[in-house]
C-alpha cells in the first residue's frame, strides 16, 4: 500500500523516508510497522524492564508515531475495527452523548466516532499528539484534544493503549472515575508481544485482564466480531481492593509463562493483529 507523504514537513518526511528505505516500494506490512517501532525503541535507549520518562517520552514523540497513523488510514483491517467501534458507540451510545478515546494517538478513532455521530462530543486524551493528526482534527467542531478527562462521560474506548502503560490496573480505576454509573468501556487489548513497546510486564493480562474487569466492577456485553475489541458496562460500583489486586496481578505475572507455553503448544499465538 503506497502512503501519501506530502501533508508532512520537510524534517518529518526526511526521518519518515529514512525509516521507509528498507521498505517495499508499495508500502510497510504490519510485521514492517513493528519491526520500525522497535528499530526506534532502540534508538531512543528504551528499555521495558526498567522504563524511563525521558526515553519514553522521545519515543512517543518521534515521527515513527505519524507513520504508524498514515499506515493504519490506509490498512483496510485497521480501519473496519475503528469503523465497528464507531458504528457500536453510534447505535449505543447514542447522540448528544460525550465519549473519551483514551490513548487516541493519530486521532483516527475519534474521527470515526465524530463523523458517524454529529453530535456526539469526543474528547481525545492523548499525552503525545502528532502535528499531522491534530491538523486532521480540525475540520471537525466535535472533536478536542483534552489534557484530561472533562466532566462524566457516557463512553470511554481505550484502543491498543493498556499493553503501552507501566499500571494497566491503575489506568482502569482512574477511567472508571470518569464514567457515568451504567457507562461503557470499549477495550481493544493487544497483550501481545508484537513489538517491545507491549511492555513485557503486561502480557500476562492476555488471560486474565477479564477476571480484573469483573472485580473492578464491570461486566462483559459484547465482543465485536472478527476483531479483539471487548466492550464492558459498569455492574457495580466497588472501591479497587487493591491488595487482593495486586496479590492476583503478581500470581498471574507469575504463572503467566507456564500457561503461555500451554497455549503455544496447543494453538500457535495469533500475531496477526492490526497496528
Amino acid at each position: 500500500m503506497m502512503l501519501r507523504l506530502g501533508e508532512l514537513l520537510p524534517e518529518e518526511r526526511r526521518e519518515i523516508e529514512r525509516l521507509l528505505k528498507g521498505c517495499s516500494r508499495e508500502g510497510p506490512t504490519v510485521q514492517d510497522m513493528w519491526a520500525l517501532m522497535d528499530r526506534i525503541w532502540e534508538e531512543c535507549g528504551c528499555d521495558d524492564r526498567v522504563p524511563d520518562e525521558t526515553s519514553l517520552s522521545k519515543f512517543y514523540s518521534h515521527p515513527v508515531w505519524t507513520l504508524n497513523g498514515l499506515f493504519i488510514e490506509s490498512h483496510a483491517p485497521s480501519m473496519e475495527h475503528r469503523r465497528k467501534i464507531a458504528d457500536w458507540t453510534r447505535v449505543h451510545v447514542g447522540e448528544n452523548r460525550a465519549v473519551l478515546d483514551y490513548g487516541g494517538g493519530f486521532g483516527t478513532l475519534s474521527r470515526a466516532m465524530a463523523e458517524a455521530s454529529p453530535s456526539l462530543r469526543v474528547d481525545i486524551l492523548e499525552p503525545y499528539p502528532t502535528r499531522l493528526g491534530v491538523e486532521r482534527l480540525r475540520r471537525l467542531p466535535n472533536v478536542r484534544i483534552v489534557s484530561s478527562p472533562e466532566g462524566i462521560y457516557d463512553a470511554v474506548v481505550c484502543l491498543d493503549v493498556l499493553e503501552h502503560v507501566r499500571d494497566p490496573l491503575g489506568e482502569v480505576a482512574r477511567l472508571l472515575r470518569v464514567i457515568r454509573d451504567d457507562g461503557f468501556l470499549i477495550f481493544g487489548n493487544a497483550f501481545l508481544p508484537m513489538t517491545r513497546c507491549h511492555l513485557s510486564s503486561n502480557l500476562h493480562f492476555l488471560y486474565t485482564f477479564g477476571w480484573f474487569a469483573t472485580w473492578m466492577g464491570l461486566r462483559r456485553i459484547d465482543r465485536l466480531e472478527g476483531t479483539h475489541i471487548v466492550v464492558y458496562r459498569i455492574a457495580h460500583r466497588v472501591e479497587p481492593e487493591w491488595a487482593r489486586l495486586r496479590r492476583w496481578e503478581r500470581w498471574s505475572r507469575r504463572v503467566f509463562p507456564v500457561v503461555r507455553r500451554l497455549h503455544l503448544a496447543i494453538k500457535p499465538l495469533d500475531l496477526s493483529h492490526d497496528s
